[in-house]
């Protein structure tokens, strides 16, 4: 459920659907189709895709420091 609404920030039509279950107007089961879940799916491996990319990025030179008088 914490992918669900991890995704469901990024996603609009996600953020739509969770609106709907919590306000009653959908049932709990409607997480459970494939559209939904290819949604959540597709929002994990986004987010896995980009920490594996900043593991990777090279760090910042820390700043100069600048001489005094």
């Amino acid at each position: 459920m914490s992918a669900l609404f991890r995704t469901a920030i990024e996603d609009m039509e996600l953020h739509r659907q969770v609106d709907e279950v919590i306000n009653m107007l959908q049932p709990p089961s409607s997480f459970f189709t494939p559209t939904v879940m290819a949604r959540v799916a597709r929002g994990t491996l986004r987010r896995w895709l980009q920490r594996k990319s900043e593991q990777h990025a090279i760090p910042a030179m820390p700043p100069t420091p600048v001489p005094v008088g």
